[in-house]
């Protein structure tokens, strides 16, 4: 897939500038038509205008959760990030499915037995029906019907979180940030950290999910990741590759649970995480101020940054799920620091793709191709 770069001072404020277009339904139903399915009339309308409410309202809950404390933040983030994930689902489902029963239930609940602990203790359950899993299905993400996960297991997967998810909990993430080499990559921490867990873990992982083409090589305390020409699918498709904010990229162990890898993507990760911010906010409000008060939790800071880092996340990823293309959003400045020559190559290289496309289109209308 081709990457769309945007230069911005403000991310979010250019996210929600491509969202906006969403809440057209006109703009969605011919979105909703240029994926190829075929819809009769009636369906099509109902599909686009259920988007665009859809979108308009997640905006008004995004914009009312800045001016609250953290207290309630989570709980009307959630209710906005639902809304986009129903627009999400809706764009992606065939012809002829149910909206109407699709989102009566969250798919999801949330043990509050381990309450009384770490906030990272907290489970949650997911259930066969309802808004997650329609979610992970339309995303061909792994379906955990019975099982549970830690809220542990989930944010020890955010890539920003790396460093402060360590200091705060005492042990590794299960992210490690990594650099580039020819044919693969190799961590990027101080030589004095013994990597061999990390190693067995990326074993397991690639074992699990039949990876092949790329292969571990340990070394001393050391490993690398090194893939071939021919491997079915990268590291980022398998989606142990990932991209914190800052563009720095990291491995992931996403953990094996009944023999099923849970590595999800942005909108599903950060959406369970919040969500389960959420119902805390909502039902155990007590526990939730608690957790949330830097004078009595460990964990305050953590929550407070991961709510910021998850709404920025799950809002990059909705946005290339709604357009089915992958966004990269970077600073103004850097556009500004670009030499002549480099602005004459982008700017021939997207007029040569365009003449190219429309040539093709031409020969195809004509019956050459």
């Amino acid at each position: 897939v081709e990457m769309k770069i945007i230069y911005a001072l403000d991310f979010e404020e250019e996210i929600w500038s491509l969202l906006g277009l969403f809440e057209s339904a006109k703009y969605a139903a011919n979105e909703l038509v240029s994926r190829g399915l075929e819809f009769d009339q009636p369906e099509l309308d109902l599909r686009a205008s259920t988007i665009a409410y859809c979108v308009r309202q997640a905006r008004e809950y995004f914009s009312a959760s800045e001016s609250i404390s953290l207290l309630t933040r989570p709980l009307l983030l959630s209710y906005g990030m639902l809304n986009l994930v129903k627009a999400v689902v809706i764009m992606r489902l065939s012809p002829q499915s149910d909206l109407e029963n699709l989102f009566h239930k969250h798919g999801v609940s949330v043990d509050f037995s381990s309450i009384e602990g770490d906030l990272s203790d907290v489970r949650l359950s997911f259930q066969k029906y309802g808004v997650v899993p329609q979610l992970m299905e339309s995303l061909q993400e792994p379906l955990l019907v019975g099982g549970s996960v830690s809220l542990d297991q989930l944010l020890s997967q955010i890539p920003d979180l790396h460093d402060m998810y360590s200091l705060v909990y005492n042990k590794p993430s299960r992210t490690i940030p990594v650099n580039p080499m020819d044919y693969g990559y190799y961590p990027d921490v101080p030589r004095e950290i013994d990597l061999h867990e990390f190693a067995d873990g990326l074993s397991a992982l690639f074992g699990s999910l039949e990876v092949t083409g790329h292969v571990i090589q340990r070394f001393n305390q050391r490993f690398s990741v090194t893939s071939f020409a021919g491997a079915p699918k990268t590291l980022k498709e398998l989606g142990i590759l990932v991209r914190a904010i800052s563009g720095k990229e990291y491995l992931r162990l996403g953990p094996i649970l009944n023999g099923t890898p849970l590595l999800l993507g942005d909108a599903s990760l950060c959406y369970l995480i919040v969500f389960c911010y959420g119902t805390l906010a909502r039902y155990k409000a007590v526990s939730w101020g608690r957790f949330t008060d830097p004078n009595q939790s460990h964990e305050a800071e953590l929550i407070e940054h991961s709510l910021r880092i998850c709404r920025h996340r799950f809002l990059h990823a909705v946005v290339d799920l709604l357009f089915n293309e992958e966004y990269e959003f970077r600073f103004y400045v850097e556009q500004s620091q670009k030499s002549k020559q480099e602005l004459i190559d982008f700017i021939y290289d997207d007029l040569v793709r365009k003449l190219t496309r429309d040539i093709h289109r031409q020969l195809r209308g004509r019956g050459l191709l």
